[in-house]
């Protein structure tokens, strides 16, 4: 039976894989967007779309000042593993954001 470390080793692996197949016909920036959206940090964006977290980061500050893309938390997860798009799913599961 594979380790921890063995196991989330290859989990990240599938979710830089994932990562980089959202939207790949499309543009950086709106790759970059989209990813951002979806919660993940600009490193994280950046190993992804093989650049560098300074390209995202910059790229997300232009996104920011044409309100394309809004700075802010990760979204929230609920128990089940889904994205919550507010508390309230999360209150009616018993569990406080």
């Amino acid at each position: 039976m594979p380790d921890e470390t063995a196991v989330l080793s290859r989990l990240d692996k599938i979710i830089t894989l994932l990562a980089a197949s959202v939207a790949a016909d499309k543009p950086q920036l709106e790759r970059i967007r989209r990813l951002s959206s979806a919660g993940l940090a600009p490193l994280e964006i950046a190993q992804a779309l093989g650049t560098t977290a300074n390209t995202v980061r910059v790229a997300l500050v232009g996104l920011r000042k044409s309100g394309r893309v809004r700075r802010g938390r990760k979204p929230k997860r609920t128990p089940g593993g889904t994205v919550a798009n507010s508390t309230e799913p999360m209150r009616e599961q018993g569990v406080e954001p």
